[in-house]
């Protein structure tokens, strides 16, 4: 019998998972293979928005079956399976660009974090910072207030900082 795994969104909603996104959150993969929250019935609680933890689930789950498909032998060719995984992520970040709402946005990377999904956190990453490259550092601060919070010294420091290349930043140590 496969292993369930069952989630308590902070909505109060139910939300089965399915195996497959332990390919690609290690959260998920974890509690699965220890069989935390999977038994007894009793659900586990994240504070995760519903429509958030579905949208990171569908892309664990898409980018689950894009591998399995060519560990499988559907798929002979390495590097069409890797494009699809690309093709993939541009629609995911193009479709969550369409929201509207920014918070969205940082709700998506905000489940990242909590289900440990690196490839979703760093996509997250570098298409903000591909956005902040196109922005002066003046257009920078005004769209992230950074004024309201910190002091001209602070905001100097924010300019060197954001001199630097922040295309490289990656998640290499377990949250």
């Amino acid at each position: 019998m496969m292993k369930k795994l069952t989630i308590r969104c902070t909505t109060l909603d139910l939300v089965e998972v399915d195996p497959i996104c332990g390919m690609e959150s290690d959260f998920i993969r974890m509690k699965l293979k220890d069989n935390n929250g999977c038994d007894g019935g009793r659900p586990l609680s994240l504070p995760i928005p519903a429509h958030t933890l579905v949208m990171v689930l569908y892309y664990c789950k898409k980018r689950g079956k894009i591998k399995l498909s060519h560990y499988q032998g559907d798929d002979d060719d390495e590097n069409l399976s890797a494009q699809q995984l690309k093709e993939f992520d541009t629609k995911f970040v193009n479709y969550i660009r369409l929201y509207p709402d920014s918070s969205v946005f940082l709700n998506i990377f905000d489940a990242a974090l909590k289900l440990r999904v690196k490839h979703l956190y760093d996509l997250i990453l570098d298409d903000v910072a591909s956005i902040c490259d196109k922005l002066s550092a003046k257009k920078l601060e005004k769209t992230i207030q950074v004024g309201r919070i910190y002091g001209p010294k602070d905001i100097t420091s924010f300019n060197w900082a954001y001199s630097i290349n922040a295309t490289h930043v990656k998640l290499d140590t377990p949250i």
